[in-house]
C-alpha cells in the first residue's frame, strides 16, 4: 500500500513541479525582467488572467533604494512550443507605503 502512496505523491509532485516551470509568470517572467529592466528591484508577480494561448502578468517593481513603486501588465503569448513575451498593455506608478 505504501508504493501507491508514494507513487501518488510522486505524481502529484511531478505537476506541480511542471505548473510552475511552464507559468510564464513566474521562472520566465523573472528572466524577461532582468534582461528588459536591468538594475530595477521586482518587488512581485501574479497571473492576472490567462487562456491556453496567452496570460497576463501583474508585475511590481522599483528602482534600488527608490520609494516609487511601479506597475505593469506584461502580456505573454503560446507560440508553438513555448511562451513569448509579447507587450507591455499597462503601467503605472505609486508610492511605496510605510517608507518616510
Amino acid at each position: 500500500m505504501w508504493k501507491y502512496y508514494a507513487l501518488l505523491f510522486t505524481a502529484v509532485a511531478a505537476v506541480l513541479a511542471y505548473t510552475y516551470m511552464a507559468d510564464p509568470c513566474h521562472r520566465l517572467l523573472r528572466t524577461d525582467f532582468a534582461r528588459m529592466r536591468p538594475g530595477q528591484v521586482l518587488v512581485s508577480s501574479e497571473a492576472e488572467k490567462g487562456s491556453p494561448s496567452s496570460v497576463r502578468c501583474r508585475i511590481s517593481f522599483r528602482e534600488p533604494g527608490g520609494s516609487e513603486l511601479r506597475e505593469e501588465v506584461w502580456i505573454y503569448q503560446y507560440h508553438e512550443t513555448a511562451w513569448e513575451f509579447a507587450r507591455v498593455v499597462e503601467a503605472g506608478k505609486q508610492a511605496l507605503t510605510g517608507t518616510e
